[in-house]
């Protein structure tokens, strides 16, 4: 389910990648862009579906267990492609995956989402990307690592929610109400839109890293330190990335 006013998004056929969803206009940091619905199913069902459409469309949800689209051609956050350096992330939130944005999404740009699959569960067949970031990893697995990083956040942000552990074969329903927005964390990895005109700033010595996240995620944009001759694309594990 697409959470987004209708008119503020549009879906278009990709190059090599099928549908993808984009943004029309700025989306602000910390929307809620969807959640991620469907049908419960157990491990073995996901990996037949996978072969058999060629493409990835669980989501996590319980264990062994996953959600599948009920409609994969209905407009929906199941959509929204791969990028190794990606606009959007998932937070987990009273057995929903809800995605939000990382950080401002400029118009006319791609909503992505780094599907950070587990090589440690790889499944006999390689999930090449095509997303042409110029970080492109060349693959949509991701160093195991970031994903206990991401796994012991998820684990402590849930702690206390309560709701229905749902059984294989049912529905996952929408919410009564969602969250206004979801605040950063350095957990996040944070990319600016990497062809996009850097923003410059004449700062004479490097802010923290704080403050860098603030600003890379409330422009969307690289940061162009013109004294100090650095253009920041983005932070990976609280380390820079410069162009």
């Amino acid at each position: 389910m697409i959470l987004l006013p209708v008119e503020s998004y549009e879906i278009r056929t990709t190059e090599k990648k099928g549908s993808g969803i984009f943004a029309l206009r700025e989306i602000a940091p910390g929307t809620i862009i969807g959640d991620y619905l469907g049908r419960i199913i157990d491990d073995a069902e996901g990996e037949r579906l996978g072969k058999e459409l060629g493409a990835c469309y669980d989501m996590d949800y319980d264990g062994h267990l996953s959600i599948f689209p009920l409609d994969i051609k209905a407009p929906g956050v199941h959509l929204i492609n791969h990028s190794c350096s990606p606009n959007v992330n998932t937070y987990y939130y009273y057995g929903h995956t809800l995605f939000f944005a990382l950080r401002r999404v400029l118009p006319d740009e791609e909503i992505t989402l780094d599907y950070g699959l587990d090589p440690d569960q790889e499944v006999g067949f390689v999930y090449p990307c095509y997303c042409h970031s110029p970080l492109c990893r060349g693959t949509m697995y991701i160093n195991p690592e970031r994903l206990k990083q991401y796994g012991r956040f998820s684990f402590s942000e849930t702690a206390g929610q309560v709701f229905e552990h749902l059984p294989v074969g049912a529905i996952l329903e929408p919410l009564l109400e969602y969250p206004v927005e979801i605040k950063d964390n350095v957990v996040f990895d944070l990319f600016a839109k990497l062809d996009a005109e850097p923003v410059t700033y004449n700062d004479e010595k490097l802010p923290d890293i704080l403050e860098i996240r603030l600003r890379l995620r409330e422009t969307g944009c690289p940061l162009a330190f013109t004294r100090l001759g650095l253009i920041i694309w983005g932070i990976v594990d609280s380390h820079l990335i410069l162009k």
